[in-house]
């Protein structure tokens, strides 16, 4: 042992490696060390090493914070949404490229539709539609950072999108709450690592930095409120992007409550730039999902088999009910209502009953069989035909009452369901991606049902309908004010019924009263919907189809 260490040390010096550092390496204590740390996992990073970039990206996160609280609004939700989406993107998109990281190829087509679906703010969007939608657009940019940042559990749209939306919306944001503080304090202390010069001039440019920060904090507004008393159009412009210029309470409220949102938005740019609480790798995932498959197959064909022997029951015993909607016949002891509303909570327990099954077969069992894939078949079709039903059921009450705005969304949640189980159903016969394709699908499922405005075709496919004698009874009060003005200005040119023009009339003014309060927020509330309905009324009213005359309609909507 001795000679082969001096035969070693020999060696290396004559390669240029000191015999300190070789002995060393042969010293006991090395070996221990290095026996040690071969049994031994490397411990966990403590924390994380905030650069000078990350400082100044904590400054520009807290405006972040402030245009959020002053531009997202669920009363006022318009133009302000889109521009602070925009913003966001590039705030994300400049933090990785000055971090040093490349945005993930993927990340263009996320933040394209990104931005797509903000954009249906600015056309208008119903009040019953702006609270969900916006959960799904901040759900989206949080995930969408991910992307950016390349910190998805795989890489990729799968399996693990569940983990990833969690991480994205709670486990980066609160696992790194308080890295803005430390982030920012950061711009002082310097970078320990850099050398003595980087140091030094770090030093230098801090205090400047500052400086020149306070003084254009103290001059910049002086500024701006001169020339805005100087010129009328410049104090329109100024009003148009900030709102109030002068320190308000209400400037201070939303200041204060910013701290909290611009510690989350940083919390998760900071924690997905280094890369922090993602938990387990894909390898790491995919193991766990194997785990999971510890039941057999009987865990799954038990309770389909029954399943399916009761549904076939159900069906033979309620035949004439289910399929005489196919017929255009009313069952006997049914009102059309009862009829269809029976069905849709009908197909709304078995979907959801049928695709839990479907998902826990798929999850908690082995690898597809023959006897999975007959059973699994069987029950998405049993799904698909009381969807049919419960679709034609729907079409038929339709016919005898019209549209309404929840009947268009039930129709819309009956196709994406139809679409979930045939995917289901292709799924067993030839593996898909069947997570990444359902989250496509929802995707693009919901941008539809944000893009079309339900209000006015509702209204007018019930106008024609009444006209055509279709339907016994139209009612002219139905839906949104605001985004049925369209099609209460077409009715207003075809209507010859007095009380139908006098409603469309007091309708038209209130949606021209809600573009007028909508401008008190200029910015934020601003949609094109709007614009359509200004133009509208004005259109109408210039060529006298409002109820109380053209005289009368023109200074009815001034």
């Amino acid at each position: 042992m001795q000679l082969n260490q001096e035969k070693c040390l020999a060696a290396q010096e004559r390669a240029g490696q000191p015999a300190a550092c070789a002995a060393a390496a042969f010293s006991p204590a090395a070996d221990a060390a290095k026996g040690t740390a071969s049994l031994s996992p490397a411990p966990k990073q403590a924390g994380i090493k905030l650069e000078y970039v990350d400082g100044i990206f904590a400054l520009v996160t807290l405006v972040l914070g402030y245009l959020f609280l002053r531009w997202v609004s669920l009363i006022f939700a318009g133009a302000g949404i889109p521009l602070f989406t925009l913003c966001f993107l590039a705030v994300v998109l400049c933090y990785a490229r000055r971090a040093g990281c490349r945005p993930a190829r993927a990340s263009w087509g996320w933040g394209g539709f990104l931005f797509a679906f903000s954009l249906l703010f600015l056309k208008g969007m119903p009040g019953s539609l702006v609270f969900p939608a916006l959960v799904f657009l901040c759900a989206l940019a949080a995930y969408w950072t991910l992307v950016v940042f390349g910190v998805r559990i795989s890489g990729r749209l799968d399996g693990n999108f569940a983990k990833d939306l969690f991480n994205a919306l709670l486990r980066l944001p609160f696992c790194s709450f308080g890295a803005l503080p430390r982030a920012v304090a950061s711009l002082r202390r310097g970078d320990a690592a850099q050398g003595e010069e980087e140091k030094k001039r770090r030093r230098v440019v801090t205090p400047s930095v500052a400086a020149g920060t306070l003084l254009t904090a103290l001059l910049l507004p002086l500024v701006l409120l001169l020339l805005a008393q100087a010129d009328a159009g410049f104090e329109r412009a100024l009003t148009l992007l900030f709102g109030q210029i002068e320190i308000s309470p209400e400037f201070l409220l939303r200041a204060f409550f910013s701290i909290p949102v611009s510690l989350y938005f940083f919390g998760l740019f900071c924690a997905a730039r280094h890369r922090l609480h993602t938990g387990p790798d894909a390898a790491g995932q995919q193991a766990v999902r194997e785990a999971k498959r510890s039941l057999g197959f009987a865990a799954a064909a038990i309770p389909t088999a029954a399943l399916l022997a009761v549904y076939l029951l159900f069906f033979v015993s309620q035949l004439p009910y289910f399929f005489s909607a196919f017929a255009g016949l009313l069952p006997e002891g049914f009102t059309y209502a009862e009829y269809a509303r029976r069905g849709f909570f009908e197909l709304l327990a078995v979907a959801a009953i049928n695709l839990g099954l479907l998902l826990f077969a798929k999850r908690r069992t082995p690898a597809a069989s023959r006897g999975r894939r007959l059973l699994s078949g069987l029950l998405c079709g049993a799904t698909l035909l009381l969807l049919i039903t419960a679709a034609r059921k729907l079409t038929l009450y339709i016919d005898i009452f019209g549209l309404t705005r929840l009947r268009i969304w039930a129709g819309w949640a009956m196709v994406f369901v139809a679409a979930a189980t045939l995917l289901f159903l292709l799924d067993e016969f030839r593996p898909l991606e069947l997570l990444r394709l359902l989250v496509l699908l929802f995707c693009g499922w919901f941008f539809l049902l944000c893009a079309v405005n339900t209000e006015s075709i509702t209204l007018r496919y019930n106008y024609d309908a009444w006209q055509s004698g279709q339907i016994e009874e139209f009612d002219p009060w139905q839906g949104d004010d605001f985004f049925a003005a369209p099609a209460l200005c077409g009715i207003l040119a075809d209507a010859e019924e007095d009380w139908i023009r006098e409603a469309c009339t007091l309708r038209v003014e209130q949606a021209v009263q809600e573009f007028t309060w909508r401008e008190k927020r200029p910015l934020t509330g601003f949609t094109l919907q709007g614009m359509f309905t200004l133009r509208a009324a004005d259109r109408v009213a210039a060529e006298g189809l409002l109820y109380w005359g053209a005289a009368e309609s023109a200074e009815l909507l001034e």
